[in-house]
């Protein structure tokens, strides 16, 4: 069974960024760290948004949000 990968969400107005050097931080304490980029294209809705992140998100093991 494949570990558990953090996923780690963008800011809305930061983007993925903010979370390097957590990642790189939870990457040498040796977790499995995946973050996700905000959409490239402008999101009409919430709905959008969510739908973007839901499809980024690995669906072949567990996440922790």
């Amino acid at each position: 069974m494949e570990s558990t990968t953090l996923v780690l969400l963008p800011s809305p107005l930061l983007g993925q960024a903010v979370w390097e050097p957590v990642a790189a931080e939870l990457a040498d304490r040796g977790y499995l760290v995946q973050t996700v980029s905000a959409p490239s294209t402008p999101s009409r809705t919430p709905d959008d948004v969510m739908h973007h992140l839901l499809s980024t998100i690995p669906s072949d093991r567990e996440v922790i949000l």
